[in-house]
């Protein structure tokens, strides 16, 4: 089995500054879905909450059909936090200050071909920038509420 996670060491370190959070796990079948190993070596998956005035910041699913969380992967040879704030600004274009781990889901993915157990981090922001690139990044909305769907590819 394929595994995206951190070390213990730095999943120690993020409770211990961050939080403690809530623990979620479940399985999910995406049969006759192939793993695309392709893709960048990865220790987990990070979504962000980016707040603003009570809304919830979402950019569009891939589909185009709804807004999620922003959410991406952290590569290996960067910390947590740091490729946190990094996807955060390449989905949004907003920087942030992590100020709070509020949920870590443990997701076991059963593709066609491939098992993979991959970590989500849900983490609470803080707005280093008050206005939005809205030029750049007009797949942005503030709503009320957003959906955290785990992006499986």
């Amino acid at each position: 089995m394929k595994t995206e996670r951190p070390s213990d060491e730095e999943l120690k370190e993020l409770i211990e500054v961050y939080g403690p959070p809530s623990f979620k796990e479940r399985q999910v079948h995406l049969e006759g879905v192939e793993y695309k190993a392709d893709k960048q070596e990865s220790k987990g998956k990070a979504v962000i909450e980016v707040k603003k005035d009570g809304m919830v910041a979402g950019v569009r699913s891939r589909d185009g059909k709804k807004y999620v969380l922003p959410q991406g992967d952290v590569s290996v040879d960067e910390g947590f936090v740091e490729g946190a704030r990094r996807i955060c600004y390449e989905e949004t274009g907003v920087e942030v200050k992590i100020i709070r781990l509020k949920e870590i889901r443990r997701i076991q993915i059963k593709y066609f071909d491939e098992l993979v157990e991959r970590w989500y981090f849900l983490f609470e922001t803080e707005r280093i920038e008050e206005e939005l690139k809205k030029k750049e990044f007009e797949g942005i909305k503030f709503l009320e509420e957003v959906s955290w769907e785990e992006v499986y590819q």
